[in-house]
């Protein structure tokens, strides 16, 4: 293959092509440690209670998106502290745009509102926070109140 009248040779493209992959594969570093869990990974109970096992978090500081199949937007769930968790909807407050996790805060992919980790509203345009779920551990599970 020739560009700009130079041959890419085997070696070269290789190099090229795991520096990308590379790249792509380092992309939660500079947007934050996130990961999704999906149906397989929790449970619906009775009460209307996502429960979750608290072995899906690698580590402290990750945070868990949780798909849930009867919503249209994911659950964050993220630990605060010992045996204590947060989780909030990923629906933005402001005209319903979709939340995502960006290092240390929350972005609205529509019209860039910023949460704190909390929820709280650090930049509007939206003055209402995230809405956050009750949550509960009990055992090794982690249980959020759908409502």
């Amino acid at each position: 293959m020739k560009t700009n009248n130079q041959e890419i040779n085997r070696r070269t493209f290789i190099k090229s092509a795991s520096t990308c992959a590379f790249c792509l594969g380092t992309g939660s570093i500079f947007t934050g440690l996130s990961r999704d869990i999906f149906a397989d990974e929790y449970q619906l109970n009775a009460n209307n209670e996502l429960i979750v096992d608290k072995s899906v978090f690698a580590s402290a500081d990750e945070n868990i998106l949780i798909k849930h199949t009867d919503s249209k937007f994911p659950i964050s769930l993220k630990s605060i502290g010992d045996d204590q968790y947060l989780a909030l909807s990923m629906k933005c407050p402001h005209q319903g745009g979709k939340a995502e996790w960006n290092k240390d805060h929350y972005v609205c992919t529509t019209h860039g509102a910023r949460f704190a980790e909390t929820g709280e509203v650090i930049r509007g345009p939206t003055t209402n926070n995230l809405t956050s779920f009750p949550v509960n551990v009990i055992d090794s599970k982690i249980h959020i109140k759908i409502e």
